[in-house]
């Protein structure tokens, strides 16, 4: 008589018997589980090493964003403080030109002002992506991780159920009767 694993999905079930049409012998159950361990333990090690390798390309990826906007906002504020040199200096030579300087003056602080905000709200940004990246890439991780722990459940649950149970008696019992256990 067949029973089912229960799974929300229909298309999951997957029929089991309690009774076994294939028997493993006890070494061939002991290979089983070593070769799910051996996977398992491969798995984990591709997928830290996928892992390892995402974070780092998404930090070098996030440090030149970061690089990029600082040298663009420097080389825009080089250009505003030489227009603001120039323009002072034609104003302060001219008649009654302290106070267009003062207007200059302020008005290149404005400029200071916005550049510094924009600045800001752009690193802003490109943190916020280095992290949403981040976040992506640990939760496909974990995704991984209990994809390869589910295969090597699986794995070990097939090698039990098709142990043949009477030849680990007889292996155990011979074992004792060798004094090996």
């Amino acid at each position: 008589m067949s029973n089912y694993d229960e799974r929300s999905d229909a298309s999951d079930y997957q029929e089991t018997d309690s009774t076994p049409a294939q028997k493993l012998s006890y070494e061939d159950a002991q290979m089983r589980f070593w070769e799910a361990n051996v996977n398992y333990g491969r798995a984990q090690q591709e997928m830290m090493a996928e892992s390892q390798r995402l974070f780092e390309e998404n930090y070098r990826s996030y440090l030149a964003e970061m690089q990029a906007i600082n040298e663009e906002i420097r080389q825009r504020l080089e250009e505003a403080y030489r227009n603001y040199v120039t323009s002072a200096t034609e104003a302060s030579m001219q008649e009654g030109g302290y106070q267009r300087a003062a207007e200059i003056s302020q008005s290149y602080m404005d400029t200071m002002q916005a550049f510094h905000e924009e600045a800001q709200q752009r690193c802003q940004q490109a943190y916020n992506r280095y992290c949403e990246v981040a976040q992506n890439s640990q939760r496909a991780a974990q995704r991984r991780s209990l994809e390869a722990y589910r295969d090597y459940l699986r794995t070990q649950q097939e090698a039990w159920s098709m142990l043949d149970v009477d030849a680990v008696i007889e292996t155990t019992s011979a074992s004792y009767e060798q004094g090996a256990l």
